[in-house]
This record gives C-alpha cells, structure tokens and sequence, in this order.
C-alpha cells in the first residue's frame, strides 16, 4: 500500500504490484459477486447496495488488519475472509462506523508516516458527527476521539487542530446520538455473543511486537508503542460498541472481532502462513 500523497493520511491506496493487494482485490470482489445475488440472511437484499455493503467490509476489515498487523500482509486477508464470513451471518455491517475503526488505528500507527493534516481533521470531525447517527456508531466516534487526543501523547509530531477534533467529534456525535435515537441497546444474540469473546480473547492473548515494516513516506520503521496503542484502543472501541450498543454494535463491526482473531492465528502460528514484511520482487523473512 503506498500513500496517495501528503494531503492526508486517512486514505492509503491499493498498489496492484503487491501480491497481497491483489488478493484482496478478488476477494472483495468475490463478495461483492455474493452480496448482489442476496448471500445471507434475509437482510441481504439482492442488488448493488448489497454488493457495495459486502466488498466494502471485505476491504475495510482488511484495512484493519494491516494496520493492527503490518508486518503480515496474511493477517489481513484472512480477517478479510472471517469478516466475510460474519457478515454474511449477522447481516450487512455498517461502513461509515468500520471506516471510523480503521481510521482510529490509522492515526495511532502513523502508517502513511506524516501527522494528520489539517484537511485530515476537517474530515474527522465530520466522520466522527456522522458516527452518532448510525448504529453502533457512538461509541466508535468517542474511540476516534480519544484516539486523535492519544495521539498527542505518541512519538513523532503531532498534528495540529488534535484538542479541538477531539472535542468536536466527542461533542457532535453524542447530540447526534442523542436526536437521532440509535442509543437503545438489545441484547446480542448467542452467536453475537461468540463472536465477540472470540474477538476480544484473540486480541488480548496477541503479543507485542517492534514492526519490521517502514510507513509508506519517509520508510521509516513503525514504532511498537504505536503499533500496541493502536490495538488496545481498537479493541477498547470494540468493547464500548458493545457495552453501549448490544446487537447492533457487533452487526455494524463484527468482522473486526474476525481480524483479531486472525491476527492471533498468524502470530501464534495456530494458521502458519505468516511470511513477514512484503515488498516489491521479494518477501521478506522475519528472523525467527
């Protein structure tokens, strides 16, 4: 993945050359086909909205996964194939409110490499206000907050206008939340239940790790406090969309439970497939 440019940090682009990229390029693919002919239950209309909603949580948890493991480019394929998986058992996720979980451990990694950008905390602040009208959303918006404010406190340069994004995102989503009445909490079902100890036992048995893999400007090597704020933060977020949101917290994000449990399997080599830091012609071996 390579950084589209300065102006912000929140997008990465999909580079084709990387055999891990276009994997994930047909899975989602392979998805979108599913969620157009209706795979499911009976909340996947057939159609394009579907289709979007299906790859679009195939990329997105992907997304997550690189930057919750960016040494192993295989972590995240395979909780892009879980978050398949629950979706198409939970029924269609919410993007906006996954987007918002892959920009909180985006902004604590520091993938791209360069602080967020004053465009970047424009966009935030509107993302993180728009959080508090979808389900489960809320709480993500506060984690996005507490994330842009942690993110002072981190190695490397802050970004500016940090305070304020915060206090704007945190403020905004909660009057939204409040007017637009997605607050009411239900109860999640035995299978939502099982996803969510899965996710959040797998996340907090991962190991911490000093990444081998450079951001995408400057190729400077990420730094492993960032890289363990980013996942305890993420799964902090995951654990208040269900404490104040039930069911459909884990139906807006339940892929994310499968990306942490991807990420364990690879680590603790329960899936042996981890290969280390990808680049260009060759793959880098970790040193054992």
């Amino acid at each position: 993945m390579k950084s589209p440019g300065r102006m912000t940090i929140l997008v990465r682009s999909i580079d084709l050359r990387y055999r891990s990229n276009r994997a994930i390029a047909f899975v989602a693919l392979v998805a979108g086909v599913l969620g157009f002919f209706g795979a499911g239950p009976d909340t996947f209309a057939p159609g394009w909205r579907s289709a979007v909603g299906l790859g679009g949580a195939a990329i997105l948890a992907w997304a997550l996964g690189r930057e919750l493991d960016p040494d192993e480019p295989i972590s995240a394929l395979v909780g892009a194939l879980l978050a398949i998986g629950i979706t198409v058992l939970l029924g269609p996720a919410e993007l906006l409110v996954y987007f918002g979980l892959v920009a909180t451990a985006r902004i604590l990694l520091r993938s791209v490499g360069p602080p967020p950008t004053i465009l970047d905390m424009a966009a935030l602040s509107v993302l993180g206000i728009l959080l508090g009208s979808r389900p489960g959303g809320w709480p993500i918006a506060l984690t996005l907050a507490f994330a842009i404010a942690r993110d002072r406190t981190l190695p490397g340069e802050p970004g500016r206008f940090g305070r304020l994004t915060a206090v704007v995102i945190a403020a905004g989503s909660t009057g939204l939340a409040i007017t637009s009445g997605v607050g009411i909490w239900t109860s999640p079902t035995g299978l939502q239940w099982g996803i969510v100890i899965a996710g959040l036992v797998a996340g907090s048995l991962i190991s911490p790790i000093q990444p081998l893999s450079p951001t995408d400007v400057g190729g400077m090597v990420l730094l492993g406090r960032r890289l363990a704020s980013a996942r305890r933060i993420t799964m902090a977020g995951l654990v208040l969309t269900v404490a104040f949101s039930g069911a459909a917290g884990v139906v807006a994000v339940g892929g994310a439970y499968g990306v942490l449990v991807a990420v364990f399997a690879i680590q603790r080599r329960i899936l042996p497939l981890g290969t280390g830091p990808e680049t260009l012609g060759r793959v880098d071996q970790r040193p054992k």
